[in-house]
């Protein structure tokens, strides 16, 4: 019994840290799938319709384009975080270890927009975009080491889409996606008798829709609505244990290697969003996205191909509640060829206090942007922008299982961050 307690909590924490890669950024969602948006922090994404990203942000957005438009983008990620024990930290043994250093490594993230008008009255777009990622490695002997070392996901979208202008204030759009997710962590483990590691690999495609409506409420001001649909995933994967080989054989058998499979539900968003020209220089940006994070509330995950000995996995529990993010932008146009940017954006935690550990130490954050735009040519324009975002202090005090099963990780979390982005959209 004391054997299959251990082994039933350890595959618990090695299961249920599967989305923690993205602690410092606002769940584990990415806004980032353009340049031109992000010296604004975002706002009027979904009104914006100023090059050929507008087909991911709303498919109605890109009616606005008249010419065929290539976007292609790149952002680069770099999160400074850490975890500071208050000093009652302690791993199984009972030692305090170390605190883990930056578990944030720096990140790059590509996007691809494509429009061709058909006609008159539609265009067709096809985006590639990564909408959740990033990852948290923190130093293998960490105190928390046996709530996770190693967490990475990875997701590809393939997003083709249609815009239909019904007359001259209204169009309307829809898309269909083919989504790709990709994931591997690894977290220590505490044998009877030694310490080892657990690692868990899974992929899966998923399918999803975008619709999106375009409004032009006025001579200065056009309003879009865009939802983006939720994705479910059924994931097939393998847990690989290390480190287990000269244990008793009640225990190999417990940790046998074995498949998984799982059932996760991506959240879907919806996005409000006005452009409204206040002079012939300047536009004010606003947004307004509600994100379904309560989709994600339990993980039951399945062996598969395991022996008769093999331990079953519990489900792990998240609680994870819808958020909110707000946005608000300006731009100036400065000359006949150079636009400035700036905005601020609030984004809400789906995580609650009473489920923060160290697989989401989330919290609350502020972000900041600026951006520019240069004309290259009649054909080609550049788009660069930065963002800095200041996460709230995130509270921790978790033991996992109130069992002292994988130690005690107690402190506060801080981080900041600072995203550069740029993009070239080429009009032929």
């Amino acid at each position: 019994m004391k054997n299959s307690l251990f082994v039933r909590t350890l595959l618990t924490t090695a299961i249920s840290t599967l989305f923690a890669h993205a602690a410092m950024a606002g769940g584990f969602a990415l806004q980032e799938q353009n340049a031109s948006g992000a010296g604004t922090a975002y706002a009027g994404k979904s009104a914006a319709g100023e090059d050929a990203s507008a087909a991911w942000f709303n498919p109605a957005s890109m009616g606005r384009l008249k010419n065929q438009e290539v976007v292609l983008g790149l952002h680069l990620i770099n999160i400074n975080a850490e975890f500071r024990s208050d000093g009652r930290s302690r791993d199984p043994s009972g030692s305090a270890a170390n605190d883990g250093g930056n578990p944030s490594d720096p990140a790059f993230i590509p996007n691809f927009h494509y429009v061709r008008p058909l006609n008159d009255k539609m265009n067709f777009g096809f985006s590639v975009g990564a909408p959740f990622g990033l990852a948290t490695n923190y130093n293998p002997g960490w105190v928390g080491r046996f709530q996770g070392i190693d967490s990475e996901i990875m997701t590809l979208d393939l997003n083709p889409s249609l815009s239909y202008r019904v007359d001259e204030n209204l169009t309307v759009g829809a898309g269909v996606s083919a989504q790709y997710l990709k994931a591997k962590l690894s977290q220590a483990v505490q044998y009877p008798t030694a310490e080892g590691t657990a690692t868990i690999k899974g992929d899966s495609w998923g399918y999803g829709y975008n619709v999106g409506a375009l409004l032009q409420a006025g001579p200065n001001t056009r309003v879009g609505l865009a939802w983006r649909s939720e994705v479910e995933h059924d994931l097939e994967g393998t847990v690989n244990f290390a480190g287990n080989q000269a244990q008793s054989p009640a225990v190999r058998a417990a940790t046998a290697n074995s498949g998984l499979v799982s059932n996760i539900t991506l959240p879907g968003n919806l996005s409000l969003s006005s452009v409204t020209r206040l002079d012939e220089r300047w536009e004010l940006l606003t947004d307004l996205t509600w994100t379904q994070w309560s989709k994600i509330q339990e993980l039951n995950f399945q062996r598969v191909g395991a022996g008769a000995d093999a331990q079953p996995i519990p489900a792990s529990i998240f609680r994870w509640r819808n958020t909110l993010r707000y946005a608000v932008g300006f731009t100036r146009q400065m000359s006949e060829k150079t636009k400035i940017k700036f905005g601020a954006a609030f984004d809400e935690t789906p995580v609650t206090s009473e489920n923060r550990g160290v697989r989401l130490p989330d919290e609350n954050r502020i972000l900041l942007s600026a951006g520019s735009q240069y004309q290259l040519s009649p054909t080609c324009r550049v788009d660069i922008g930065a963002t800095y975002f200041m996460a709230r202090k995130a509270q921790i005090n978790d033991d996992l299982d109130n069992r002292n099963q994988f130690g005690l990780v107690s402190g506060q979390y801080k981080a900041n961050a600072v995203i550069l982005s740029g993009q070239v959209s080429y009009r032929f």
